[in-house]
Formats: C-alpha cells, sequence, structure tokens
C-alpha cells in the first residue's frame, strides 16, 4: 500500500479528513492517507506517543508529501517544518492543495514555487488525483472518481462559502516573512546535500532521476524593448547562478552591444539590468515568481527548470523585496 502523509493544522482537521477519505476512496483502498487528526481507529497521533518524533517517523515512511494550504496553515511554522522536511528527502514530492485561498498568489513562499492545486474546482481536484496516482504508479480513470470528488466538493462547499478571509495580518507579519525567507535557504540546502549524497552512491535508483546530458530551455525576453525567444543550453552540471549568469548576459549583449574585441573581461554585472533589480523569472502558465538569491550557485538548474519548461523574463518597476 502506498502511502500519503498529509500536513494540516488543527483548525482544518474536518476538511484534512474529507481528503484523506476522497484519496483512500478514489485509490480503492491502494493509498494511505496519514495526517494527524485522524481518529479513526489506528489513526492519528499514538497515545502516549513523543508527537514530534511520531510525526517525523511518519514523514520518513511516506511516499509524498500533501500540503493542505489554507488561511489558518499558512501562519503556521509546522506547514512549513513538515513541507521542508518532506522535500529535503530524496524520491519525495510536495504537493501544495490550496482551500480558501482566492488564488495561487496568497499561497506564500516557498509553497508558491511548486505546482499548486485547488481542491475547490472539480477539473484542479482531478488534475490533483491525477498527479497522485501517476507518482505512486497507480492507475487513474478520471471518469471512475469523478463521482467522489463531485460528492468531496458538494460537502466542503458550506464551509468554503462561510470561510473568511483575512490576509492583513500576514501582510504585516514581518517575522512570518523573515521565517520564510529562512525556511527557502535552509529547505534548498537540505536538498542539495541530500542531492550529494546520493550522487556518492552509483546504486541508488534517484540518480537516475538527474538528468546527465545536456538540454534546451526557452527562455522569453519581455523587458524594455526586447520580445523575443532565446533558447538556452543547459548542461549537466549548471547551478541557478549560471542559468541566471547565461541570461544576463544575454539581456546586457542585446542592449549594450559591444564589439567583442573591446569586450571587458570577465563582465561586471550592471545595475541596470541585475536579477531581481531590474528583471525576474516568471513561469507563463502559473505566473509563479522564481525567487532564489543567496544560494542560487548551489541549487542545480535541473531541479527549479526541468527539461522542456519554458520562463518568461519580465522587468520590474521596483527591486523586488519580499513581502
Amino acid at each position: 500500500m502506498k502511502s500519503i502523509f498529509l500536513s494540516h493544522v488543527s483548525e482544518d482537521a474536518s476538511l484534512a479528513t474529507m481528503l484523506a477519505d476522497l484519496i483512500c476512496r478514489c485509490s480503492l483502498r491502494q493509498i494511505s492517507v496519514w495526517h494527524s487528526s485522524d481518529n479513526s481507529g489506528g489513526g492519528g497521533l499514538s497515545a502516549g506517543a513523543r508527537w514530534a518524533e511520531e510525526i517525523t517517523r511518519k514523514l520518513d515512511e511516506a511516499e509524498l508529501v500533501i500540503a493542505l494550504v489554507t488561511p489558518a496553515s499558512i501562519k503556521s511554522s509546522w506547514l512549513y517544518f513538515e513541507c521542508g522536511y518532506g522535500a529535503a528527502r530524496a524520491n519525495k514530492e510536495v504537493v501544495p492543495v490550496r482551500w480558501g485561498l482566492s488564488s495561487i498568489n496568497d499561497v506564500p513562499a516557498p509553497l508558491n514555487l511548486y505546482q499548486i492545486f485547488d481542491c475547490s474546482s472539480y477539473r484542479s481536484a482531478t488534475d490533483m488525483m491525477g498527479k497522485l496516482f501517476d507518482s505512486l504508479d497507480i492507475y487513474f480513470d478520471s471518469e471512475l472518481i469523478s463521482p467522489a470528488i463531485k460528492m468531496f466538493m458538494q460537502s466542503t462547499e458550506a464551509q468554503l462559502s462561510a470561510l473568511k478571509v483575512d490576509h492583513s495580518d500576514e501582510i504585516s507579519n514581518d517575522h512570518l516573512s523573515e521565517r520564510l525567507i529562512n525556511y527557502l535557504d535552509n529547505k534548498f540546502l537540505m536538498l542539495v546535500n541530500s542531492v550529494n549524497n546520493i550522487k556518492q552512491k552509483d546504486d541508488n535508483e534517484s540518480l537516475t532521476k538527474l538528468n546527465r546530458f545536456p538540454y534546451e530551455l526557452c527562455i522569453i525576453l519581455n523587458l524594455y524593448n526586447i520580445n523575443q525567444e532565446i533558447r538556452l543550453s543547459i548542461e549537466p552540471n549548471w547551478s541557478m547562478q549560471d542559468v541566471l549568469d547565461d541570461i544576463f548576459i544575454r539581456i546586457t549583449s542585446i542592449i549594450n552591444p559591444i564589439p567583442p574585441i573591446i569586450l571587458p573581461i570577465p563582465v561586471p554585472p550592471i545595475p541596470e539590468c541585475s536579477y531581481l533589480s531590474k528583471w525576474i523569472l516568471v513561469d507563463p502558465i502559473s505566473s509563479q515568481k522564481l525567487i532564489i538569491k543567496d544560494i542560487a550557485n548551489k541549487v542545480p538548474a535541473q531541479f527549479l527548470m526541468p527539461p522542456g519548461s519554458v520562463w518568461e523574463v519580465k522587468i520590474l518597476d521596483i527591486p523586488y523585496t519580499p513581502e
């Protein structure tokens, strides 16, 4: 039986129970979903157990982590800890599922770096089930699970309509922003360390997931008077900093073409074209922004920019600062 860890807060216990039941029913009980609020026999936290140790143990046992992202959970540090702990483990995906948030723009970093599903949308909920089933190698039939998803949405509709979302405190909460930034850096460092350990073990199956050959990415330049597509050749050993440097050089060469004979070496970064100062990378499909600063040279490019992905360079009116 496949195992999923469902991260949530106590305020969303009833929703977590319904979501867990939906996944179990749609998979015909091939998937077991563990969440701390489960009151069924054998579910939830064990009586007398050290809850922190049991949670980390369940995270280690799970093959996938679902983050239930709601107005209540985005204020909880435990949601970010559990997702970060899971993401730092090899072969473990993190799947954010939002509920009660008006758009993906309300999902804070670093969870907004992942593909986000909306469990209040029939189409998105169906896509979510397809993602889960595919990741866990379980047969997926959208028509077969359709009645269960519709019943789930009807059950949660009353809760959703009664929910009053207030974002004022999260926007003004500087401490939360600082914590999220620190979390993002720490999570990536843990991930990089995990990847380095994987590379040292030739028999580890995770190694096969790393791209061993160069591949191309499509980058859409949409800033100043530039509106064109360029192709970047990504080498297997490239970091995110290598990609950012390449894009920077492409932009400066287009804006300020200089004859090669007088081109200074190395080319010093100029503020007018610097990443996060004048431009930013955006996923044109989801509109998610790619924000990575101090550890860009330690993060493999293929983890954030896999083969086939498309990114758009957009101009910033003012330098980027965390909200």
